[in-house]
C-alpha cells in the first residue's frame, strides 16, 4: 500500500498551484477569475476555492516571490524610460520632440504641480479678501454668466409649469 506523503516535507508548489498564482499576479488580484482559468474543469464555486488557496502557505509565499519579482521588473522598465526620455530631452530632432520628452519626464518623476497657477492665484487673493468681498465678486460672476446666457431665470434649463 502506497504511504501517505506529508505535504509539509514538499516544498516545492503544485502545478495547478503555481498556474493559480501566476494568473492571480496577472489578474491584479482576483482570485476567482484567476481559479477559473488554473482550474478549468471546475464549474462553480470558484470565489470560495480561490479564497481558500490564498490561505495556503505555498500559495502565499509563490505569490510574494511572483510580487517581488514583478516589482523588480517594473523598476528596470521605469527607470529604462526615464534615461530614454532624458536622451530625447537633451538630443531631440525638434524642438517639440524636446518638450514632450521633458512634459513626460516631469509625469513620470513626480515634478508636475497638482493645482493650476490660476486656482492657486485665486486661493491667494482669497487669503486677502473679506467676506463682503468674496460675496461682491461671486455675485458679480453670477450677473456675467446669467447676461451671456441670455437669461434672467436662475435655471434656465429647467421648464416648469
Amino acid at each position: 500500500m502506497p504511504s501517505i506523503k506529508d505535504e509539509s516535507t514538499d516544498r516545492r508548489i503544485k502545478p495547478a498551484r503555481a498556474h493559480f498564482c501566476r494568473e492571480y499576479e496577472i489578474n491584479g488580484h482576483n482570485a476567482a477569475g484567476a481559479y477559473r482559468i488554473a482550474y478549468p474543469n471546475c464549474k462553480s464555486g470558484h470565489r470560495q476555492a480561490g479564497g481558500l488557496l490564498l490561505t495556503f502557505a505555498d500559495v502565499k509565499q509563490e505569490i510574494s516571490r511572483l510580487e517581488a519579482k514583478s516589482v523588480e521588473k517594473q523598476e528596470v522598465t521605469r527607470q529604462y524610460c526615464i534615461d530614454k526620455l532624458q536622451a530625447i530631452a537633451e538630443n531631440g530632432e525638434t524642438e517639440r520632440n524636446k518638450l514632450t520628452a521633458l512634459s513626460l519626464l516631469g509625469d513620470f518623476t513626480g515634478a508636475k504641480r497638482d493645482k493650476a497657477p490660476n486656482q492657486e492665484k485665486v486661493a491667494e487673493m482669497r487669503e486677502h479678501m473679506d467676506a463682503e468681498e468674496i460675496a461682491r465678486r461671486q455675485d458679480q460672476a453670477k450677473r456675467r454668466t446669467d447676461e451671456l446666457s441670455g437669461s434672467n431665470e436662475p435655471f434656465p434649463r429647467i421648464k416648469t409649469g
